[in-house]
């Protein structure tokens, strides 16, 4: 009767409201509201099982008894099917990020994931970079100074606090530069750039930098050339993500 409850909550819900349990929008306080139900569920169906295959009576006992054994005993399926689930993921993202790294290395061209209506909304909002009337990226910090930056040299920025801190290369080098502003603001300054991408709430890349592309089971991390740096890719980002980086034209 556990099992049997534990794999409502793993597979048959997901089936049928995939938008609930979507990757991108799953969260810590579904994922424990989700598990407390799941208890509540195995508790109930234990009861009820006694009541039926032993003639108990239904009594607040056994509800009470039903769930203390839940208490003790759930953790152990709990852990199972999570372990499975994640592994399932795993393998999953690992996979996913083979394909991209082909893609990386020019080996493939499959755009068969990218819708229509999708790739025809973004190509109006963003345009290539060799198109774009300016190849200057201009950062201002609330103050009277802007920061200027070659779109093409832009690494990588990283929100940190009510900070934004750039990554980019001068000549050979690799250097940073903080400014004062919001990741929202940041992003609002390169959106007409369709290299430089939005992957995690605190992270904005330059695809071009992409060197290599790992799997785990939180989503994908990011090796880019000129820096040791790993940048994230968190699952509300996926999507978009792998679109763009099959056709960055978009």
């Amino acid at each position: 009767m556990s099992s049997l409850s534990l794999s409502v909550f793993a597979y048959l819900l997901p089936a049928l409201f995939p938008n609930y349990y979507k990757e991108e929008t799953w969260t810590l306080g579904r994922d424990l509201l989700d598990t407390l139900l799941m208890c509540m569920l195995i508790a109930l169906s234990n009861a009820i099982y006694s009541i039926f295959i032993f003639h108990w009576e239904f009594s607040r006992n056994l509800i009470l008894g039903s769930f203390l054994s839940v208490i003790i005993l759930a953790p152990f399926p709990i852990v199972f099917f999570q372990l499975l689930n994640r592994n399932i993921l795993l393998s999953r993202n690992l996979k996913e990020a083979t394909r991209l790294n082909t893609l990386l290395a020019g080996e493939e061209h499959d755009e068969k994931d990218i819708p229509a209506d999708l790739s025809s909304d973004h190509s109006e909002d963003r345009m290539d970079d060799s198109e774009n009337t300016s190849s200057y990226l201009s950062f201002a910090d609330g103050s009277k100074d802007v920061f200027e930056l070659e779109v093409q040299n832009l690494l990588y920025a990283e929100a940190e606090g009510n900070y934004i801190k750039l990554v980019y290369l001068e000549g050979n080098k690799v250097m940073q530069k903080l400014l004062r502003m919001t990741m929202k603001q940041a992003e609002g300054i390169v959106q007409s750039y369709s290299s430089i991408l939005r992957c995690h709430r605190a992270y904005l890349v330059n695809i071009h930098f992409v060197a290599r592309v790992d799997g785990n089971m939180q989503g994908y991390r990011l090796r880019l050339k000129h820096c040791s740096e790993e940048v994230p890719v968190s699952r509300a980002y996926t999507k978009q993500f792998k679109i763009h980086l099959k056709n960055p034209m978009i």
